[in-house]
This record gives structure tokens, C-alpha cells and sequence, in this order.
């Protein structure tokens, strides 16, 4: 009900804005050493049209930003701000970690903790999530005051639950003047983030993933690819590679709800209901500006969720001109 609600508010600012109206646009970035970068460029397409913000944590995210807006603002008659979020709790970024050994994480090793252990998450990249939207917990006060002085937010995918956090919060709190959001997302498309865990098994596994908790299954193509370039001899390789993929889905999917767990709890502290399902809520509900995808992941358009705007045109070979996005 509140994203209706909130919904509704938009729609109605958005009858009244034209093409040519100047927004002010907030583009906040997470600690991952990448996305400071990642939200200087976009910063810098949009500056040529609108009044734009960066926003960051203090430490090398502030200072990567201020020093991308430094020389935007030396070379072109327009300016890019930055303003900082606060303090993060990082102490060892997740993306600062040693190789993992496939000898101690076997597939066969996976699936003996999941079966051993209900609390055991199969998909790591599924607690980093939680992990990073943790260590920002400090950052949201800031966030939720600054977001009501523009007129449209974009979230880097690794801050995108504390910004909505914020902007629902401040929805709930009766503000109507809300900012739009759009969750920028910097990772290589994956269609099975954006699509809803009630299509599992019957499509979702069918999809190749970019992150998988089998490492193998990485390799793997569609189902249906898979199937029209098999021979007879080969039937049972063909099934115990969907059997692969099934389970690697299944384990995905119980990954997200036990994270989620996490996520409902910050989100029950500020007053929010909870959403089971952990960072997938954001990207399924929200409007996502993606980049394109990397082969053998970039899908064709049935696999485009309809909330997400692809960088590359995944959906046709007609190139696409980044300056025209807004």
C-alpha cells in the first residue's frame, strides 16, 4: 500500500514536469572501491541537463567523487557538488578478500552444510549484501534528511536499501514530496535478479546466472540453448546439467530469504514492514538503470524485467546513445 501510495504521488508530479525541465538529482554511492567511479560518469551525463549531486561516505568514496567533480568542473561550464553521507562501519571492504579454494567449498560440500544446517547460506554474495547495507546503517539519517531537497535520487545497487529505506520512510511519515528513485545498477545485467522467486522452478532456473552459489554452473547456458544443440548420447549429461542448474536456483532463492532476515530487522528498527525476500525487494520494486550484460548472460527481451532499462540494448542490436538516457 505504501508503494501505491507513493507511486500515485509520482505519477502526479510526473503529469506536471516536461522534457526540458532542470531536476535536482542526487547520486548516492556505497564504499565499494568501484562504484565511486561508476557514479562519476553518470553524474557527469546528467550534469549536461540537470543540477546534480554526488553523495558518498566519508574516506575514499568522498575523496574519489570530490576529485572526479574537481576536474568535471575544471573543463566544462557546469557543476557537479558532493556532499558526504557520514561515517560507514567497514572495517575489510567484502570485495577485499583472499581467492576462494574450490577444494574447501565443493559443490558436494555445499550441499552437506544447507542439508545439516537451516541456517547455513549457500549464497554468499546474498549475506555481502546485508553485510555492506549493515556497515551504511550510520549513513541513513543523513541520507533520509538530504533526499527531500531533490527531485530525483539514483541509488548505486550497493547503497540501494538504505536510500528506499529512507525514502519509505519518510513516505510513511506523511511526506508527499518525495523524490523519485531509481537504482543504478553498476553489476553486469542478470535477468534472475529481477525476477520474482514464485517462478521458481518453473522458468527461473531455466536462465543462466552471472552469480551462482555452484561455481560451475556458472559455465552453463540456458536450458533451452542446451537443448537444441544436444545428440541423443548425450541425453544424460543435458539432464544432470538441469538437475545442476534446479538446484543451483533452489539454494539462489533459500539464500535471499535467509539474508533477508537481516534486511527486515534494519528495516523493522526503522519503522518499515518487513519484505522476506532481502535486496531483491529493491530491485524487483523499484525503477533499475542497469549496464548491458556479458556473454553468455545477455538475454534477449522476454528476460528484461519490465521495471529495468538495460545500457547496451539488450533487446535489439540498434546501439544506444548513454547521452540521451534522461
Amino acid at each position: 500500500n505504501n508503494l501505491g501510495h507513493r507511486n500515485e504521488v509520482l505519477n502526479k508530479q510526473n503529469e506536471t514536469e516536461t522534457k526540458d525541465t532542470i531536476m535536482k538529482i542526487l547520486i548516492v554511492t556505497g564504499d565499494c572501491p568501484s562504484h565511486p567511479y561508476a557514479c562519476a560518469k553518470l553524474a557527469k551525463v546528467l550534469a549536461c541537463n540537470h543540477e546534480v549531486t554526488l553523495a558518498g561516505p566519508n574516506g575514499s568514496a568522498l575523496a574519489r567523487l570530490q576529485a572526479e567533480a574537481e576536474a568535471y568542473n575544471k573543463t566544462d561550464n557546469r557543476e557537479i557538488k558532493c556532499i558526504s553521507i557520514g561515517n560507514v562501519d567497514t572495517v575489510v571492504h567484502c570485495n577485499v578478500r583472499p581467492v576462494i579454494n574450490p577444494n574447501k567449498n565443493s559443490a558436494l560440500k555445499i550441499i552437506g552444510s544447507a542439508l545439516l544446517n537451516r541456517n547455513y547460506n549457500p549464497f554468499g554474495i546474498a549475506n555481502l549484501f546485508e553485510e555492506v547495507m549493515d556497515n551504511q546503517i550510520p549513513t541513513y539519517s543523513n541520507i533520509k534528511m538530504a533526499v527531500g531537497n531533490f527531485d530525483l535520487v539514483y541509488a548505486i545497487h550497493s547503497a540501494a536499501a538504505t536510500v528506499c529505506d529512507a525514502i519509505e520512510a519518510r513516505q510513511k511519515e506523511g511526506d508527499d514530496h518525495l523524490p523519485r528513485v531509481i537504482i543504478f545498477s553498476s553489476l553486469p545485467y542478470d535477468p534472475v535478479f529481477f525476477r520474482s522467486s514464485k517462478e521458481v522452478p518453473q522458468n527461473l532456473w531455466r536462465a543462466p546466472r552471472s552469480l551462482v552459489a555452484f561455481p560451475h554452473v556458472a559455465t552453463y547456458a540456458s536450458a533451452d540453448k542446451t537443448r537444441s544443440t544436444f545428440i541423443p548420447i548425450s541425453i544424460l549429461s543435458f539432464l544432470v546439467r538441469m538437475f545442476w542448474m534446479w538446484l543451483d536456483t533452489h539454494f539462489a532463492e533459500k539464500a535471499w530469504k535467509i539474508a533477508g532476515k537481516r534486511n527486515d530487522s534494519r528495516r523493522a528498527e526503522r519503522h518499515l514492514p518487513p519484505v522476506y525476500c532481502g535486496n531483491k525487494y529493491y530491485w524487483q520494486n523499484y525503477p533499475v538503470l542497469s549496464m548491458g550484460g556479458i556473454h553468455p548472460f545477455t538475454t534477449k527481451g522476454t528476460y528484461i524485467a519490465g521495471n529495468v532499462t538495460v545500457i547496451g540494448s539488450l533487446k535489439s542490436n540498434a546501439p544506444v546513445d548513454i547521452t540521451s538516457l534522461d
